[in-house]
């Protein structure tokens, strides 16, 4: 796991507004912060995507972090102006001290 010395990234979660269906589709300002925290946040995959002739790219990203009670799938992390949605959380050994984020970034 993840000395501390590499948690360089202050990211916000965020959960999703009241009204829950469809929140996916609301702007992340909307969505109200559950904690900021630092955390290591790198890129694990990239690849292309082809759809309606158009490329995409669609990248996953690993965001590592000290264990917080209360984030699951679904909420979303904030790094400054990006945004990304998470896919997965692990709690990394089952001992409550580290989490793995598996994320994908949203375009908004």
């Amino acid at each position: 796991m993840p000395e501390a010395g590499n948690l360089r990234h202050i990211i916000s979660i965020r959960v999703p507004p009241q009204g829950g269906a469809g929140a996916l589709n609301i702007p992340t300002a909307d969505w109200p912060e559950l904690c900021r925290c630092r955390a290591s946040v790198r890129p694990i995959r990239g690849r292309e995507l082809w759809a309606a002739e158009q490329a995409q790219s669609l990248i996953n990203y690993r965001i590592v972090l000290r264990w917080k009670d209360g984030i699951s799938v679904g909420m979303r992390v904030m790094l400054k102006e990006r945004s990304f949605v998470i896919r997965y959380a692990i709690d990394v050994e089952e001992r409550h001290h580290w989490m793995q984020l598996m994320c994908e970034e949203v375009q908004t």
